[in-house]
């Protein structure tokens, strides 16, 4: 996991503005208002907004400010859902095969065998939203297994899938990057039954016999080092993914700010001070909750090397509620929501 952890980090967590003309950088400053506005009145934004956004030069930028460029992988990325190869698995383990008109059943002869029969028309979800756009129906959300429920609830993911890396998780403080939040939203208000499903499969596996099943059921550990290996496989990839797009997009933006006329770069500069002025704004109200996570952070690290010392001496590793965490991720720093 550590090594997971250490290649995003190299891939997303060292990322600095860069020079796209003289007079503009990568990265501009991004307040939380602006960020809430982009996700959730999308269609407000002005061009030079857009020209903003687009300027962050990476996937959570390019999808604020065009989402409908975004592909069906971009899209499960942004929204922390497996990787593609777990997230294909995970919908053939746990949803029946969908029904399909495609090819006629059986041989030459015109005689089908058993297997065939069984799986004539038939074919495994691809997506997400084929997965919503079957199972929408009440009646058709109660033939869901346990584990189907599961999986749904968990953003398509399972209890011990739990642990595989993401992108956008910010690993000092398990949270998310606030421009993918605000990506996220927005994709999520777009397919307004892919949510739907999610609550309804959520409310239907938290009922009281469902909850009872939970504690008890049997689970095939899938979160091996193989799985983690793959992970990181994906990780390379997307890194390879990420600076292409970087190169695509700064040659894109560069055009646009060389072409803007004299108001559209002048609101485009206004822009940025406000942003500049709002997001300065915006860290003097986190300054207490920052204080206060760190401080939480500090007293957690105390009373782990507390907890270790402890076991060197006695062998006995007991629980201490001295530090509440209770809220460790009550809160993100620069998120909106």
């Amino acid at each position: 996991m550590n090594e997971c952890q250490a290649t995003i980090e190299r891939i997303y967590g060292s990322v600095l503005p860069v020079p796209i003309t003289p007079w503009w950088s990568s990265l501009p400053p991004i307040s939380r208002s602006f960020y809430d506005r982009a996700a959730k009145d999308n269609a407000s934004l002005t061009p030079v907004e857009r020209l903003y956004l687009l300027s962050r030069l990476d996937l959570p930028g390019k999808a604020l400010a065009r989402p409908d460029s975004i592909t069906e992988e971009e899209r499960d990325l942004l929204l922390g859902r497996p990787p593609p190869e777990i997230l294909a698995s995970n919908l053939r383990r746990f949803f029946p095969p969908m029904s399909s008109e495609s090819e006629p059943v059986g041989g030459e002869d015109g005689e089908a065998s058993g297997a065939q029969q069984q799986q004539a028309g038939k074919r495994y979800y691809a997506t997400v939203a084929e997965v919503a756009d079957a199972f929408q129906d009440p009646e058709r959300l109660a033939t869901l297994s346990f584990e189907a429920l599961e999986c749904v609830s968990l953003n398509w993911s399972t209890l011990t899938q739990e642990n595989i890396p993401r992108p956008w998780t910010d690993w000092e403080r398990q949270t998310d990057d606030a421009s993918a939040v605000a990506a996220g939203v927005l994709l999520r208000s777009i397919r307004p039954g892919e949510k739907a499903l999610e609550d309804a499969a959520r409310k239907r596996l938290f009922g009281s016999e469902m909850t009872e099943k939970w504690a008890v059921v049997e689970r095939e550990d899938d979160a091996t080092e193989e799985a983690h290996l793959k992970v990181l496989e994906k990780m390379e990839q997307y890194a390879a993914d990420a600076a292409l797009l970087w190169g695509e997009l700064r040659v894109e933006v560069a055009r646009k700010l060389e072409e803007l006329n004299g108001e559209d770069r002048t609101a485009l500069e206004e822009l940025r001070e406000r942003m500049r002025i709002e997001v300065a704004r915006d860290a003097e109200e986190d300054a207490p909750k920052v204080a206060e996570a760190e401080e939480r952070k500090r007293k957690r690290k105390e009373l782990e090397e507390t907890r270790r010392k402890r076991y060197r001496e006695t062998g006995y590793d007991g629980e201490d509620d001295s530090v509440d965490d209770s809220d460790e991720e009550g809160w993100a720093l620069g998120a909106i929501f």
